[in-house]
């Protein structure tokens, strides 16, 4: 095959000559274990170093709530305490047919996964438990507690 013939692919400055059929796949910013696009929500920080509990789907949005009541940390020496915080985003492995929730306390590893059912009834009791802490602050009876028994 005469080299003109050859389809040539620039990436990062390096010409790759292995560009068609069943080497596409080499010229493209997507890892090798990548067979198919991220969802819409991924961060897109895959490598082709990664290893198999590494291929995973991570969302670029992060959920962050301070705990106000929760001891803060030191973010270093002669910096102000920082509050803690629950964080939630989205991940998924490369074998999983949906995204998980993680839930948990601020960057550490003690949390949770959901899924978006448990997620959204999670939400609704927490707000039910809100709603029955305000009526209790404001010492106004409490209808939501005949709601939560019915």
């Amino acid at each position: 095959m005469p080299l003109d013939a050859i389809k040539i692919h620039r990436q990062d400055g390096i010409e790759l000559a292995t560009c068609a059929d069943r080497h596409a796949r080499v010229c493209t910013d997507r890892p090798f274990w990548l067979t198919r696009p991220c969802p819409s929500w991924c961060d897109g920080h895959h490598h082709d170093r990664d290893g198999g509990n590494d291929r995973t789907h991570m969302s670029a949005w992060r959920g962050a709530v301070p705990l106000v009541l929760e001891d803060g940390s030191a973010m270093g020496r002669g910096l102000p305490y920082q509050p803690e915080y629950a964080s939630l985003y989205l991940l998924q492995g490369m074998y999983e047919r949906k995204p998980r929730i993680w839930c948990g306390k601020g960057e550490s590893n003690q949390g949770w996964h959901m899924t978006a059912a448990e997620a959204r009834e999670l939400a609704a009791t927490t707000t039910a438990a809100a709603d029955l802490a305000d009526q209790a602050y404001e010492g106004a009876p409490s209808a939501v507690l005949t709601k939560l028994a019915a």
